[in-house]
């Protein structure tokens, strides 16, 4: 019976646990140079699937940003952010929509988003455009094509490059296409394209949209179906074979076939198979420049944040500090900053928080180191003199020191003086009660040889039992 009701309660706190999704928008009310957004969530289980994000009448949709933070319960929440822009003034509806999320289906209500004039304090929205891929070793005369695209052709040890595999399909061609059991693939291309030397930020496409893109002067539709950034662990090179993907497509579609009827491919008799390929690809990577540290450096660009710049603490009161860098690298290589402790501080070892975003062909986030402090002496400490962490700067090519700006105030009697007056204190309180006799050491040496007996005894037996049993 305990069993069960063991079983019982792990199943269901499972689905309370892990099976948290939430549709969340932003205000409402927003100026023109704002954006709208509409964010999906699961906590405890990455999003693997959802359906799509709606259109909203005038406004552009743009790319959606993935991103994963540690909850204040120690869970993991997974997020996916769909920004748009808004076109123009007025009053414009969201009806009520649905998205599916993993296996969870979740509804929202229905809004309405009020757009107003700028606001003169925030900058204009700049709008993320699909690039115009310039690439010209595809073939551009095709219907279709796979192409493998690559933002680096060298980096550094440590340097990220964001890698992409979409299929292109001409403006031009009518033909349906649908990919052949995809999944399955894709895991064989992410084993192909994932270099050896390298720690990768997979960006998990949880749903393929069809996105314009121009050419060599032509117009394509692009579906990524595969995104991910490498950071290279050695001066390895990377190299990205030949890959292929399959998709179910039709020579002939008659005039008379519904939309529905087009995209059917379940009748094996109408649909033939296609095989599409991509070039391989070469990085070069390079070794950073000679440095002391150059092994244990993060890559990328970074600053650090500070909540506050002065600090009041009091001694002998545990306080937090936090040392958070934020930027564009991989946060999941950082090492601890240099902390030259001042005397009247005792830091602790610090325990690291990390909030990452994967979007627009990037992986950026913070990283929070968090000490808890003791402070044991009062006076004014500059943080500037007792923190610092390095990086190499992919932008400048130079190492950079990151430094804390903030200051500690500390006021109060000094700990250490505190402690030893308080010992002298009860030293001195306690004499005239306790006795000046010697302790007679003839009790504790008659007890010794006793135990030192017993502990014999219980050995030869041992021994004894050990050899009746044996012979």
């Amino acid at each position: 019976m305990y069993k069960y009701l063991v079983l019982f309660f792990y199943f269901f706190s499972n689905i309370f646990l892990f099976a948290q999704v939430n549709i969340e928008i932003s205000k409402v009310r927003i100026a023109l140079n704002e954006p709208f957004s509409i964010q999906i969530e699961s906590v405890g289980e990455p999003i693997k699937y959802h359906s799509n994000f709606p259109e909203i009448n005038g406004f552009k949709k743009l790319k959606n940003t993935q991103n994963a933070e540690v909850t204040s319960e120690g869970m993991k929440k997974y997020v996916i952010i769909q920004t748009y822009h808004p076109k123009t003034k007025g009053n414009f509806e969201l009806p009520a929509f649905q998205i599916k999320i993993n296996d969870f289906t979740k509804k929202s209500d229905n809004y309405t988003i009020i757009v107003g004039i700028k606001d003169k304090k925030k900058p204009d929205l700049e709008d993320i455009e699909e690039e115009e891929i310039k690439i010209t070793e595809y073939n551009v005369n095709a219907e279709a094509f796979l192409g493998l695209n690559i933002d680096k052709n060298e980096i550094f040890v440590g340097e990220s490059v964001y890698v992409y595999l979409a299929l292109y399909i001409s403006k031009e061609n009518s033909a349906p296409m649908k990919f052949i059991e995809l999944e399955k693939q894709l895991e064989t291309i992410a084993k192909q394209l994932k270099p050896a030397n390298a720690w990768e930020e997979n960006f998990d496409i949880t749903n393929i949209e069809g996105t314009n893109v121009v050419i060599n002067g032509k117009e394509y539709e692009q579906r990524k179906i595969f995104e991910s950034v490498y950071f290279p662990l050695n001066k390895n090179n990377f190299y990205f074979p030949i890959l292929s993907i399959k998709v179910w497509t039709k020579n002939k579609i008659l005039s008379s076939e519904t939309e529905e009827e087009k995209n059917n491919f379940d009748n094996p008799t109408k649909r033939i198979e296609k095989t599409f390929t991509s070039t391989p690809k070469t990085i070069k990577v390079k070794e950073l420049p000679p440095h002391p540290l150059r092994e244990r450096v993060a890559v990328g660009q970074f600053s650090i944040s500070e909540d506050y710049y002065e600090f009041k603490a009091q001694t002998g009161q545990n306080s937090k500090y936090y040392f958070r860098i934020s930027g564009e690298g991989n946060l999941m290589a950082f090492s601890e900053p240099n902390l030259f402790a001042p005397r009247g501080l005792e830091f602790y070892p610090p325990t690291l928080q990390q909030y990452i975003v994967k979007g627009d062909g990037k992986v950026s986030g913070n990283v929070t180191f968090e000490y808890n402090v003791l402070p044991k002496q009062a006076g004014k400490y500059y943080f500037e003199d007792h923190f610092q962490w390095i990086y190499f700067n992919s932008k400048t090519l130079k190492y950079d020191t990151l430094k804390p700006k903030v200051n500690w105030q500390v006021s109060g009697v000094n700990w250490q003086d505190k402690a030893l007056s308080n010992t002298q204190r009860d030293f001195y309180s306690r004499i005239n009660k306790e006795s000046n006799n010697f302790l007679d050491d003839t009790f504790r040496k008659n007890w010794q040889n006793i135990l030192q007996i017993f502990i014999f005894i219980i050995f030869v037996g041992v021994i004894i039992l050990i050899f009746r049993y044996l012979f």
